[in-house]
């Protein structure tokens, strides 16, 4: 059975040796970032700081959710999958091929638990939910390193997830730059930018982890969706609700949704930020803009993030 929401499996990290809980209370400028990277380095276990200077509305910060594990290299990634944590490379890509050869088509809800706190406009703000920074040299504090954000065509066509690394540039935006090959950076240039109009977004934080692997999947565009890969490595339809601003589905279990629109004439400066493999290329770029209208949360909501590089 798949695992019902993100605590429940950190729940089951924590079982199996591979998640820790730091009760000290730890800053988001560079110290966070400098565990979860040593921590990646050295194989250990997952980390959730319960303590984050700075912290309001109980949000607290976890990392190295699936990245290498305390019994190899792919334990916590197969934890995420239920199956043998002392599985190898060849054991975890033959199951997760076997997966995706049956896609599972999300199924829409009428509530969740991402909606049991809601902020609206005037309420939002972003610099209060302890977007750590990471790096040295970033430029400045980036929320979505383990979020995927979600936009769709016009007209209910093709839903895009993709993981996109945003960086907070005010009380109620993001931005970031979009890649050439990223879905959602098509559907926004070609299906909005160009007609002028306003994209709704909304941005996912905490989702279960098969959730976010398949966002961070590269697929080609056709018959399959992210979302049906979601439901394909937890082997169930994945929980989908809808938006308070827009008729995007994100799914209801998740500890947090940011929703808003990116608007087409507006740019900011962000970065520099490493990409996979830690470096940084030149200074900073012109990047979109992602206003943020609306959150809706848990209650404590968890925020998971990765130190790239």
């Amino acid at each position: 059975m798949a695992h019902f929401d993100l605590r429940e499996f950190m729940d089951k990290l924590e079982a199996e040796g591979e998640l820790c809980r730091i009760d000290k209370k730890v800053d988001t400028y560079l110290e966070v970032g400098a565990i979860a990277q040593r921590l990646a380095e050295r194989g250990g276990p997952a980390v959730h700081f319960t303590s984050v200077k700075g912290s309001k509305n109980g949000v607290t910060l976890a990392a190295g959710l699936v990245g290498r594990g305390m019994k190899g290299l792919w334990s916590k990634v197969s934890v995420a999958l239920e199956i043998d944590p002392a599985s190898d490379y060849p054991k975890v890509l033959e199951e997760v091929l076997r997966r995706r050869e049956s896609p599972i088509r999300p199924m829409e809800v009428g509530g969740g638990q991402c909606k049991e706190v809601v902020v609206e406009a005037d309420s939002v703000n972003l610099k209060a939910l302890s977007a750590p920074h990471l790096h040295e040299g970033d430029g400045g504090e980036y929320l979505t390193t383990w979020a995927f954000t979600v936009a769709q065509e016009p007209g209910g066509g093709y839903l895009a997830w993709d993981v996109l690394p945003l960086m907070v540039t005010s009380k109620n935006t993001l931005a970031g730059v979009l890649p050439k090959d990223s879905a959602v950076g098509q559907i926004y240039r070609n299906s909005y930018a160009s007609e002028g109009k306003p994209m709704p977004f909304a941005i996912v934080l905490g989702a279960v982890p098969t959730a976010t692997m398949a966002a961070s999947f590269r697929i080609r565009r056709g018959s399959t969706t992210k979302a049906e890969i979601a439901g394909s490595l937890q082997r169930e339809p994945v929980q989908m609700v809808k938006c308070e601003l827009s008729d995007l589905l994100v799914p209801a279990s998740a500890e947090m949704i940011l929703e808003g629109v990116v608007k087409p004439d507006a740019t900011a400066e962000v970065g520099p930020f490493p990409g996979s493999f830690g470096y940084s290329a030149g200074g900073a770029e012109e990047g979109t803009v992602f206003e943020v209208q609306t959150i809706t949360h848990r209650k404590d909501p968890v925020i998971p993030f990765c130190s790239w590089g």
